[in-house]
């Protein structure tokens, strides 16, 4: 689309240069054929951006949690969107007091030790609608109206994802998993604040949060 505007702009401003006369028709012409390149590749984009979510499970769970406005202390619906993921795949899962989410997974072999991996549901921004779009990398991002909300909905993800296949794995021998997603972290961190430590039994925990790739 952008070699097309160029090629456009360039070709007519050597006609204004050389005062060159142009009927108007042809100008509209080469402005709707610009307009419907530009069309093609914008249903271009969406329809792979579809395929991707229909063919890519993580991806899929990723947009529909991403397109869910939680800004800090407004996760109550994220935090439903999650309740009923985990409690369809047969995982307990409850909210405390404060609205954090909490599921655990049985161990099933007692000589392993249990794990806890976290994720805060909130995100930096409001509760403004998030429209996601595929750019021309191939990388999903917003219309720049808002931020997208990865972080930490890449990290909510994540643990739905390992505790699902998990659950899902009878055969697999493991101490259990716990799962924490957590209130307000972008705000002052009240959720995590607000957890009852006496309730999780895992030695170690795996925050699903950072700021630079790859830690």
């Amino acid at each position: 689309v952008l070699l097309i505007q160029c090629a456009v702009y360039i070709l007519m401003s050597i006609i204004n240069m050389l005062d060159m006369k142009v009927y108007y028709l042809s100008l509209l012409i080469v402005q709707s054929i610009l307009m419907g390149a530009t069309i093609d590749y914008a249903i271009l984009f969406t329809n792979y951006y579809r395929e991707l979510r229909k063919e890519n499970s993580i991806i899929d769970l990723f947009c529909t949690l991403v397109e869910i406005p939680s800004p800090s202390l407004g996760e109550d619906n994220v935090a439903t969107e999650i309740l009923t993921i985990l409690l369809s795949n047969g995982i307990e899962v409850k909210k405390d007091d404060y609205g954090n989410v909490i599921a655990r997974i049985p161990a099933t072999d007692p000589s392993k030790k249990p794990m806890l991996l976290s994720a805060h549901m909130d995100v930096v921004g409001d509760d403004s609608p998030i429209n996601i779009i595929l750019n021309e990398e191939g990388f999903i991002e917003t219309d720049k109206k808002r931020t997208l909300g990865a972080d930490d909905k890449a990290g909510v993800t994540s643990a739905i994802v390992a505790a699902c296949r998990i659950a899902k794995d009878k055969n697999l021998k493991h101490g259990g998993l716990e799962l924490v997603f957590t209130r307000d972290e972008e705000g002052g961190m009240s959720g995590v604040k607000h957890i009852n430590m006496s309730e999780l039994e895992s030695e170690y925990i795996m925050v699903l949060d950072s700021d630079n790739f790859g830690e």
